[in-house]
């Protein structure tokens, strides 16, 4: 019985072992921290939409999943929403 556990307990830890060695082997996404915004209380609608771009674009990240057409896309396309997006 006991060789039993030794072999059921290596057989884990292998197993943990090489979905660590994969997991630290796949290279992470750096992303820049984006510049603080702040709008007054007359900020215009292309303002809000420009800034939208450029955070949706650059420093947010968003193209990784939601993509641009249909590269890389993760989740729901963010291009397809009846227009909500204003994009």
């Amino acid at each position: 019985m006991l060789v039993e556990n030794l072999k059921i307990l290596a057989v884990v830890i292998g197993t943990l072992a090489v979905f660590t060695l994969v997991a630290n082997s796949i290279p992470q996404v750096q992303s820049v921290v984006p510049e603080e915004l702040s709008f007054g209380a007359d900020v215009t609608e292309s303002e809000l939409t420009a800034s939208g771009e450029i955070l949706y674009g650059g420093a947010g990240g968003c193209t990784a999943c939601h993509g641009r057409g249909r590269h890389r896309q993760y989740r729901s396309s963010l291009w397809q929403q009846g227009g909500r997006t204003g994009l």
